[in-house]
C-alpha cells in the first residue's frame, strides 16, 4: 500500500472540485470566446414585420435568437444563408448587430478577466505548504452566491444545498428523488445526479393527479432552474398560511427536475453561451457547439420530418446547435426523463397522431425554458392540428392570462421534432406545455427583470397550472373566482355568530389572445363553495340563490361580481377554509380557490350607552355612540347589577 502526502491528498481532491465546480479550464474558456466571436459575423438585427411574426420567429428560431428589442422592433439572431433568405421572404430587413455585438464583446472580455484570475489563484494554490491558498482557490471554485454577475440566480450547487434544506425543514411535504444520471456521471469521472423534488402531504394518502415541471435543459437558460426552484419554495414555505397552496399541496403531487443539464449548465455559469449537453461523441473539438439539444432528442418523435437545414438548423449535423443525437434519446438525460414521465403518467392515447387522448385526462407536463415571451402547445413535428388542440390552445390561453405571454402551437412558423411533447402528449396523451419566460430579457435576464416581471408573474402561471391537473383538458374552459376576499381580507377574524361575507368577481374572461384567435366566454351561471371541504365526487357544494349573490341580481355577463353572506353560527372556533368554484352558461365549472378565515369568539367591552326615560318609568338604552375597533358590534347587553 503506498502514503501519500496531505498536501497531495489535498490538492488532488481541490483538482476535483475546480474540475465538476467550474465547468471548464482556462484554455477551455478561452477556445469558447474563440468560437463565440466567430458567429459575430452571422449575428443579425432581424427587423420584423408585426408583432406576431415576431412571436412566430422568436419560437421557431429559439435555438438562434440573442436578443429582443420591442422598442425597436427587431429580433438578434445568429442566422446561416438559408435561415436569412426565409425571414427575408417574410417581410424581415436585416442589418448586422453592431450594438449587440459590442455589448457582449465587453461582457467576454470581462469573461476572460474572471477566468485569468481564477487560473492565478488555482496555480498559486499549488505551492507546497500554501494552506491558505488550497482554502482561497477552493472557495473561488464553488459559487456560493450565485452566477457571477448574476446573484439571483443559483449555481447548480446550489439549487442542490436548498433543495436539500427545504426536505429537511418540511420533511412530510417534500423529498428527493433521483431519476438518473447526467452524461458526465459515469465511473471514473464527474458529473451529476438528476434530481426530483417530489412535493406532497404525504400524511393524506390518495390516488392524486400529477403535475411534472423541468427546467434548465438549455444550460444558458439561467432563469429557468431559478423559477421552477422558487416555485418549490413557494409552496413549501407559504404552505400554512395561503389555502390555495395548501389544498394543491395536500390534494395533488408537484415533482420538480430543476436541472435536466447539470453538466452544459456549469459551462455556461460562467458566462458563455452553452446550449446542449456535454456528449464529446458530438462536435468534441468545439465547447459552445459540443453536445447534443436535449430538446430534439425525445423518443416518440425523433426525426419523423427528416428536417435538414442550413448551418444553424441543421438537425443531423453534430456541431449544429439543434442536433438530434445518433439515435432516439440516445442522451442518459433524456431517457431518465422519459421513464419518469412514463412512471407519473398511464397512457391514455393510441399510437396515431389522430388519437386524441380523453378528455378527463389527468395530469400536465411542463417544460420551462427561455426567453421569448410564449405558451407553446403540441403540435411541434406537423402542421396538422392536435388531436386535443382545440383544449391544449384553451390551457396555454388561460396559463398566458397569468404570465401574460403568447399562446401558440409549436409547429407556428417552423417544425421540430423530438421535442418533450414527444413523450407526454405524443406517446402517454398528457397535455404539455413549454413555458418561454422572459420577452425580451435575453438568456441572461437581468435579476432586475426577473425579480420584478418574469418570477412573479411564472409563479402565478405555475399556481394556476398545478391548480387544475385533476382536468386540465377541461377547467380552463370553465370561469375563475378572481379577487376573492372575506371581509376584504386576505385572512380574516370573524366573530361566531356574525356573518361571514366574502366577495369575489367571476370571470369567464381571463384569457390571453395571440395570433390563432379569441378564446369565447360564456355567461356566468353560478358559484359554489364549501367549507372546509374541498370540491370532490364525494362533496355536495352549496350553490346560493343567484338573486340574493349577483350584485346587479341577475348572471348576465361573461364577468360577474358577487357578493355572499354566510351564517358562522355553527362553526367552531379557529381557522377555516372556504372553497369556491364557478360554473358558466355552458356548464364549464373552472378552478378551485380558496381563503382562509378564522372563527374568534365575541369580545365583551363596556359600551358607550344613554338612557332617556319617559311617562310610566318606561327607559330607552341607547348604545350606538359605542365604539369597536374592528366595527364589528353584534348585541348589547345591559347589566344593572341586581
Amino acid at each position: 500500500m503506498k502514503f501519500y502526502p496531505l498536501y497531495f491528498i489535498l490538492i488532488g481532491f481541490l483538482s476535483i472540485t475546480v474540475s465538476h465546480a467550474s465547468g471548464l479550464s482556462h484554455n477551455e474558456i478561452l477556445r469558447a470566446i474563440e468560437e463565440e466571436k466567430a458567429t459575430f459575423q452571422h449575428t443579425y438585427n432581424a427587423y420584423y414585420p408585426s408583432e406576431d411574426m415576431a412571436d412566430a420567429v422568436a419560437g421557431a428560431y429559439h435555438h438562434a435568437l440573442l436578443a429582443r428589442n420591442d422598442e425597436q422592433n427587431y429580433l438578434v439572431l445568429v442566422l446561416g444563408a438559408a435561415a436569412k433568405n426565409q425571414l427575408m421572404a417574410r417581410g424581415f430587413y436585416l442589418t448586422l448587430a453592431n450594438d449587440y455585438i459590442a455589448a457582449r464583446s465587453q461582457q467576454l472580455d470581462k469573461l476572460l478577466e474572471r477566468a485569468s484570475a481564477a487560473n492565478h489563484l488555482f496555480s498559486q494554490s499549488l505551492v507546497i505548504g500554501s494552506s491558505e491558498a488550497l482554502v482561497d482557490a477552493q472557495a473561488a471554485a464553488v459559487a456560493i452566491n450565485g452566477i457571477p454577475d448574476f446573484s439571483c440566480y443559483e449555481t447548480v450547487e446550489e439549487t442542490f444545498w436548498v433543495a436539500d434544506d427545504l426536505v429537511a425543514t418540511y420533511p412530510t411535504l417534500a423529498s428527493m428523488v433521483d431519476i438518473g444520471n447526467s452524461w458526465e456521471k459515469k465511473p471514473g469521472s464527474i458529473g451529476y445526479d438528476l434530481r426530483v423534488m417530489k412535493i406532497t402531504n404525504t400524511a393524506i394518502v390518495a390516488d392524486k393527479p400529477k403535475l411534472f415541471i423541468h427546467s434548465a435543459m438549455h444550460a444558458r437558460e439561467y432563469a429557468t432552474a431559478a423559477l421552477t426552484l422558487a416555485f418549490a419554495k413557494e409552496l413549501l414555505t407559504r404552505y400554512n398560511d395561503d389555502a390555495d397552496i395548501s389544498w394543491i399541496v395536500d390534494q395533488h403531487e408537484i415533482h420538480i427536475l430543476f436541472h435536466m443539464n447539470p453538466d452544459g449548465r456549469k459551462i455556461a455559469e460562467q458566462g458563455i453561451l452553452k446550449r446542449k449537453n456535454t456528449n464529446t461523441a458530438a462536435c468534441g473539438s468545439s465547447v459552445i457547439n459540443l453536445g447534443v439539444d436535449l430538446n430534439r432528442n425525445f423518443s416518440k418523435t425523433w426525426n419523423v420530418g427528416g428536417f435538414e437545414f442550413d448551418y444553424f438548423r441543421a438537425s443531423s449535423e453534430p456541431c449544429a446547435e439543434t442536433y438530434r443525437g445518433s439515435s432516439p434519446s440516445s442522451e442518459p438525460e433524456t431517457r431518465a426523463v422519459e421513464a419518469y414521465i412514463r412512471s407519473l403518467f398511464p397512457d391514455n392515447r393510441g399510437s396515431l397522431d389522430t388519437d386524441a387522448a380523453p378528455l378527463d385526462t389527468r395530469g400536465l407536463h411542463v417544460d420551462v425554458h427561455s426567453f421569448g415571451g410564449l405558451v407553446l402547445y403540441p403540435w411541434g413535428h406537423t402542421e396538422t392540428p392536435a388531436p386535443n388542440h382545440k383544449e391544449l390552445r384553451t390551457l396555454a390561453r388561460k396559463v398566458a392570462f397569468f404570465n401574460r405571454y403568447t399562446p401558440q402551437p409549436a409547429n407556428q412558423l417552423y417544425l421540430l421534432d423530438g421535442n418533450s411533447e414527444a413523450v407526454s402528449y405524443a406517446e402517454l396523451g398528457v397535455p404539455q406545455l413549454t413555458f418561454e419566460i422572459g420577452r425580451s430579457s435575453g438568456f441572461f435576464e437581468s435579476c432586475e427583470n426577473y425579480q420584478a416581471t418574469t418570477k412573479p408573474l411564472n409563479i402565478q402561471a405555475l399556481l394556476y397550472a398545478a391548480k387544475i391537473i385533476d382536468a386540465p383538458y377541461l377547467i380552463p374552459s370553465g370561469p375563475d373566482v378572481a379577487l376573492l376576499k372575506i371581509k376584504g381580507l386576505d385572512h380574516p377574524d370573524v366573530t361566531q355568530g356574525s356573518e361571514l361575507v366574502f366577495t369575489a368577481t367571476l370571470d369567464d374572461r381571463r384569457y390571453t389572445h395571440g395570433p390563432n384567435g379569441i378564446e369565447p366566454s360564456q355567461m356566468i351561471a353560478g358559484i359554489q363553495y364549501l367549507l372546509d371541504q374541498p370540491f370532490s365526487s364525494s362533496a355536495v357544494p352549496i350553490e346560493p340563490d343567484v338573486s340574493l349573490i349577483a350584485v346587479d341580481g341577475e348572471f348576465d355577463s361573461p364577468s360577474e361580481p358577487i357578493v355572499v353572506s354566510l351564517s358562522t353560527s355553527s362553526l367552531s372556533l379557529g381557522r377555516h377554509t372556504l372553497y369556491t368554484q364557478a360554473t358558466d352558461s355552458d356548464g364549464n365549472t373552472g378552478a378551485l380557490f380558496a381563503k382562509y378565515f378564522s372563527i374568534i369568539a365575541g369580545r365583551y367591552l363596556e359600551a358607550t350607552a344613554s338612557v332617556k326615560c319617559g311617562t310610566n318609568n318606561v327607559c330607552r338604552f341607547v348604545g350606538s355612540e359605542s365604539l369597536d375597533t374592528d366595527g364589528e358590534i353584534i348585541d348589547y347587553y345591559w347589566d344593572f347589577g341586581d
